[in-house]
């Protein structure tokens, strides 16, 4: 799956995971080349996240940590289905 993530504190530097079981998520950091701006001149990254067959179903949370080790939740942001 590729995701695009909007928002003020993207940008290069920021780390990208999704909570649920060890193996259910694997992101692919972006690099500096994979961040940009929406035509609002919104920062914006694209993210490549590989689900496991096996990942519980239902929502899960995409976590950020920015440059300053703040961390921030789009609550839901994934959700699993069969």
């Amino acid at each position: 799956v590729q995701l695009l993530l909007v928002g003020d504190g993207v940008v290069p530097g920021t780390y990208y995971w999704i909570d649920g079981a060890s193996g259910d998520f694997d992101i692919t950091q972006p690099l500096a080349a994979d961040f940009g701006q929406t035509t609002d001149n919104i920062p914006a990254v694209n993210v490549q996240v590989s689900v496991s067959p096996s990942a519980a179903l239902g929502a899960h949370n995409i976590m950020v940590l920015n440059v300053s080790g703040e961390v921030a939740a789009f609550v839901g942001g994934i959700q699993v289905t069969n």
